[in-house]
């Protein structure tokens, strides 16, 4: 009775370990749709409304503030102070970039939207960057509300 009692609590243990390995490769081989990708960054990160960063920025609270559009897109103008490294190159440049800033930091990251924003922050986050935020509506709203702006 004894060994029957350790077969049949060995086997629900298999059987617990085989359904939870399924559903482990199966949340691992979805394919997302690029919207899917986006709603889930932009639910996943800290986002501020353009008063918010500029707040942040004017009281100090944000250590750096990294623009990750495209060369092309920070020609027409980017916040004051901002370091840009692109959306395409940011896992690879940031250290090279901002050697002397620390992954507790507050940094703030902005593109033309929003979404970029988001992904960039989901990749630091990953490096080991715990102190986000992404600038909701990014640059077009930053621009719209009329904040401080180089060209």
């Amino acid at each position: 009775m004894r060994n029957y009692h350790k077969l049949m609590v060995a086997i629900v243990a298999i059987f617990a370990l085989a359904l939870i390995s399924s559903q482990a490769a199966n949340a691992a081989d979805k394919v997302y749709t690029v919207d899917e990708l986006k709603a889930e960054a932009m639910n996943a990160v800290r986002n501020l409304q353009p008063a918010e960063a500029k707040a942040m920025i004017e009281n100090g609270d944000i250590a750096v503030i990294i623009d990750v559009r495209d060369g092309g897109e920070v020609a027409g103008g980017y916040i004051p102070g901002s370091v840009h490294i692109s959306r395409g190159t940011l896992e690879f440049k940031i250290e090279k970039e901002l050697p002397d800033v620390a992954k507790d930091a507050p940094i703030l990251i902005y593109c033309k939207k929003g979404a970029r924003g988001a992904l960039s922050i989901v990749q630091l986050d990953k490096l080991g960057y715990t102190n986000l935020y992404n600038l909701s509506g990014g640059w077009l709203q930053w621009k719209e509300a009329g904040y401080p702006a180089t060209q």
